[in-house]
């Protein structure tokens, strides 16, 4: 199991664990005791609900943060590759010009 330092939205994603195994037993019992089943899948669904609403803030700063990070990412590549593009060029107009020189001198 990998371990990681940020612990802050462990409790949300127990939560979302917890629902994603009780949606899974509610599909069986769907199968295997229909009524019963859509009792389960709508508390189930309730349940997801009220988690949602109640940390909405959080999941809308972890958005923020993966966005944000994205993009500084994005950034970077696109910085990366210009100077790479660029330093490429001018080797590219001076090996050129050199050799230039060479074939008229």
């Amino acid at each position: 199991m990998l371990q990681t330092s940020n612990r802050r939205y462990l409790p949300f994603f127990k939560s979302v664990c917890l629902i994603s195994e009780a949606f899974a037993s509610d599909l069986l019992l769907l199968i295997l005791v229909p009524l019963f089943g859509w009792f389960v899948f709508i508390i189930c669904v309730f349940i997801l609900i009220y988690l949602v609403y109640g940390s909405y803030e959080q999941i809308l700063n972890c958005s923020q943060e993966f966005l944000g990070s994205i993009s500084n990412y994005t950034s970077h590549a696109i910085h990366t590759l210009r100077n790479w593009f660029r330093e490429n060029l001018q080797f590219q107009t001076s090996n050129d010009s050199q050799r230039d020189r060479g074939a008229s001198g």
